[in-house]
């Protein structure tokens, strides 16, 4: 899994690519976290091609902390199941 990160109208863009699984867990992890340290977050998905349960529990915690932090988070170009 590799990600960029970018700023667009306000928001703070995590753009995830690749396998969103165990083996990456920490790396997505530490992106999510990160943007939610500089502001409001969108997580850019359209080049994901796995997305497990670690990943999704990324997503998850990523959610709840910016739900503490009363910022915004989203997910964009998630696609559909295969």
């Amino acid at each position: 899994m590799n990600y960029e990160i970018s700023e667009t109208d306000g928001y703070i863009v995590a753009s995830l690519c690749g396998d969103v699984d165990l083996a990456s867990f920490p790396q997505t992890r530490e992106a999510i976290l990160d943007s939610l340290e500089k502001g409001d977050l969108l997580v850019d998905l359209p080049e994901v091609d796995y997305l497990d349960s670690s990943g999704v529990a990324s997503l998850v915690e990523g959610y709840q902390i910016s739900k503490d932090k009363a910022r915004r988070f989203g997910l964009v170009s998630v696609s559909r199941p295969a």
